[in-house]
């Protein structure tokens, strides 16, 4: 049985974690299966990706078991090659979305953080318990700390103590919060359909430039940026097509 399964759900692909009796383990074979996922997000008809799960836990993090039975080697290879797949979400030219019910511990955590954005359901609850077991969480703190406050990362990371969906939301490692588990798959189904309606090559521009300003430290230096990105942008079929059907107030035809 596989530990992940995809599926197109029209231009969505559709990534869900799969093997809710072990609480979605990010194994080896999970992260193979997931490698192979996204490779569909090459074909020009996958405009957004969408990460969820099976059972009451989003994703436990590592499979401790297998850890512990890797040599320092293989610890390693498996930490680098979860740590490029991260990166990989980001540097994907479609937006990815995380959905999220239950519990996302550690590299569970680690992978909602990495998505562009996350709708928790109301049971959702986000942790950094490594420390707990003696295994500090610091490859999930990558893209944590990237996107919540310092005090919240320290007190998830220090403490190991769970926040949940509204506290998630309000340091912004979420992007919404649904009141019910129906509610969430209609705000991701929204959330899908407003990605598709808008051009796919006006997305991935954008999408590339909102990940390198984060890199870039002087302002003048991110508004130099920007303004080269809005010059391509106009220079794209869509882009002309957008402006032109502004002008004459009608429906832009997209390519």
């Amino acid at each position: 049985m596989p530990s992940v399964s995809s599926s197109l759900h029209g231009a969505a692909l559709r990534l869900i974690l799969s093997n809710a009796t072990k609480r979605n383990p990010l194994s080896s074979a999970a992260l193979q299966e997931l490698e192979k996922g996204l490779k569909l997000t090459r074909s020009p008809e996958v405009r957004a990706v969408v990460i969820s799960s099976e059972g009451p836990v989003f994703s436990a993090g590592h499979d401790l078991h297998e850890l512990k039975s890797l040599s320092a080697v293989q610890q390693y290879e498996l930490f680098s090659r979860f740590g490029k797949l991260m990166v990989s979400l980001r540097n994907l030219e479609v937006p990815v979305i995380a959905s999220v019910t239950g519990l996302a511990a550690a590299a569970g955590c680690q992978l909602v953080a990495a998505c562009d954005m996350a709708i928790a359901g109301p049971q959702a609850r986000f942790s950094l318990p490594g420390a707990s077991v003696g295994l500090f969480c610091s490859a999930p703190s990558v893209p944590v700390v990237r996107n919540i406050n310092a005090k919240t990362a320290a007190y998830m990371l220090y403490s190991a103590r769970p926040i949940d969906a509204q506290q998630a939301l309000a340091c912004g490692l979420v992007s919404h919060c649904a009141e019910s588990d129906q509610q969430l798959e209609k705000l991701v189904t929204q959330l899908v359909k407003d990605i598709v309606d808008k051009p796919r090559d006006v997305i991935t521009l954008g999408k590339r430039f909102l990940n390198d300003q984060r890199a870039i430290k002087a302002e003048e230096d991110r508004y130099e940026l920007a303004a080269r990105i809005m010059t391509d942008n106009l220079q794209l079929d869509n882009g002309r097509e957008g402006l032109e059907a502004f002008v004459d107030k009608r429906h832009p035809l997209w390519k």
